[in-house]
């Protein structure tokens, strides 16, 4: 019984070899459409990425600012708070 399933295994690869040529020639067409379209895509790339970017570094500073000051007071009480809590576990259980 072992034979015959190993005959219909070895007999599958060869009809799948048959086919593989017969796919390859479908994929190549497809490649060459899309190298066309992608030529006028990268010219009105750059004109949107320039507008945008003047407006985005001034209001990003104003917020970076701010939220900076305020991170680091309270960031000291929570570090302190934790490392004792931290330590109070592995103490317990040693």
């Amino acid at each position: 019984v072992t034979m015959v399933l190993l005959s219909s295994t070895s007999a599958s690869p060869s009809p799948s070899l048959s086919l593989a040529p017969v796919e390859t020639p479908s994929p190549p067409p497809p490649l060459r459409p899309p190298s066309p379209p992608l030529r006028p895509l990268s010219p009105p790339l750059p004109p949107t990425p320039s507008l945008p970017l003047p407006p985005t570094p001034s209001p990003l500073r104003p917020y970076a600012s701010p939220r900076l000051s305020p991170a680091p007071a309270p960031s000291p009480a929570p570090s302190s708070a934790l490392s004792p809590a931290m330590l109070a576990p592995p103490t317990t259980a040693t």
